[in-house]
């Protein structure tokens, strides 16, 4: 048995008992687990962090690409609206007239009704069928600016007879609306570089415009003056004026700031589309401003002017009437109509004509006949036009296959018009027709001189 025993009188310490080396040893593995398991925790809770991090870039993208697909979605679904909107606006366009040309001419198919009142349907049919006229060709028109196909020629211009020219377009309808039309014009902005019949469809755009949306008694001012280096076309009326809202849409395609069954204007929304468009190509800038619903509108054009100088450029000379005096003409189209109308407009003119209605009764006619110039429909049933001029260009009869041909087709474009003389026509000319115009270009394409020196043999 032990004893113990206290401190001694000679004040030593208490001794302590050693440790044993394995004791050490186990102690050191133990600090190690510890520090490894310190450092497993550290990049566990790194490991963690990242996650977290990814995971809230991940939730963040999510957020962004469904923003993304909201968005893509209500813009599709604004253009699909916009489409069935413009498409119901088109089909209302196209058949108003539609209609009353069709009522008219039922009316004077009586043979009861008095000359006034057939005279009377002749012009409320001549006045749809241009209406109908111009929403075709404003698609076209907008369909060539998406493709960059429109035309544009460079010539010596002056844009006072512009200006006047399309206020005499449109002096009718404000007349009959009871809105004035005031013009200034200053010399020194009249010389321009450019395509006269654009601009001045440029003008009379902004005028139809301002005519239709100006109230009886209202005013609109047009003004042609020069700032700087470029001419500049104000056209301000007194009229309905645009929502501030939709100012910056004005210029769009197939937008319209009333578009619903109840709207008071007809019209696609296309023409200050191509006004953009026209004006831009001859290197100008169009704005439009409106103090809001109410308060009338103003629409301005810049246009460089002629580096050359400020001179007005020379007046054409007037257009004297085409004679096809001893042309003999052989015309192939599938539709009666058409076939009695062209050869009314070519008799006229001083043309025989031969007709045809098919390939076949074509071909035939120029084996047995001498004839200068085939004007041919593209669209026919059976055999069209292009198998037609193909069949003449590889005949073996030399007067045959090198007549000279015009293709004169409701299938209006410069894709159509590529084709056609790829084809094998030497002249493309679309529906409706211009009767002086088509004689010219007869003329013009057959060197026949037309106007008194001669003919062709």
């Amino acid at each position: 048995m032990q004893t113990f025993r206290g401190p001694s009188s000679s004040g030593s310490a208490i001794s302590t008992p050693p440790v044993a080396p394995f004791e050490v040893s186990e102690l050191q593995q133990r600090a190690r687990a510890l520090e490894e398991e310190l450092e497993y925790r550290k990049e566990l809770e790194g490991a963690l962090r990242q996650a977290l991090a990814d995971r809230e870039r991940a939730e963040a993208e999510r957020e962004r690409l469904l923003s993304l697909e909201r968005a893509a979605r209500a813009d599709a679904e604004t253009a699909s609206r916009s489409k069935d909107e413009f498409l119901a606006v088109l089909s209302h366009e196209l058949r108003t007239p539609l209609n009353a040309i069709l009522g008219w001419t039922h009316i004077v198919s009586d043979p009861r009704e008095d000359a006034a009142t057939v005279q009377h349907a002749l012009e409320v049919i001549r006045r749809n069928a241009a209406v109908q006229l111009r929403v075709i060709e404003d698609l076209l028109d907008v369909s060539r600016c998406v493709t960059g196909k429109m035309r544009i020629s460079a010539d010596d211009i002056d844009l006072g007879d512009v200006v006047a020219s399309a206020i005499d377009s449109v002096r009718l309808a404000a007349e009959a609306r009871r809105v004035e039309i005031a013009l200034h014009i200053d010399d020194p902005a009249r010389g321009a570089t450019g395509d006269a019949a654009r601009l001045q469809q440029v003008v009379w755009n902004l005028l139809s415009n301002a005519v239709k949306f100006t109230p009886a008694e209202g005013r609109v001012d047009v003004r042609l003056e020069r700032a700087g280096a470029r001419a500049q076309i104000v056209v301000r009326d007194t009229g309905v004026g645009i929502a501030r809202g939709f100012l910056p849409h004005v210029f769009e395609r197939f937008r319209q700031e009333d578009t619903g069954t109840a709207r008071k204007d007809g019209g696609l929304g296309l023409g200050l589309a191509v006004v953009r468009y026209l004006v831009e190509a001859h290197g100008g800038t169009v704005a439009a401003e409106s103090a809001g619903e109410g308060r009338g509108a103003t629409f301005t054009v810049t246009l460089p002017l002629r580096e050359s100088g400020t001179d007005s450029a020379r007046l054409a000379a007037p257009e004297q009437q085409v004679s096809l005096r001893h042309v003999r003409v052989l015309l192939v189209d599938d539709d009666d109509d058409t076939r009695e109308l062209f050869t009314r407009m070519l008799t006229r003119a001083g043309a025989t004509v031969e007709s045809a209605a098919c390939v076949e009764e074509a071909l035939e006619l120029l084996s047995s006949r001498e004839l200068h110039v085939l004007i041919s429909d593209i669209g026919m049933p059976g055999r069209d036009g292009y198998v037609l001029i193909d069949a003449i260009r590889r005949h073996a009869d030399p007067r045959v296959h090198g007549i000279r041909a015009v293709a004169v087709t409701s299938y209006a474009g410069d894709h159509y018009r590529a084709r056609a003389i790829d084809g094998g026509y030497d002249e493309y000319v679309a529906k409706p027709l211009d009767p002086g115009r088509f004689a010219a270009t007869i003329a013009q394409l057959i060197g026949h001189p037309g106007r008194g020196h001669g003919g062709v043999g």
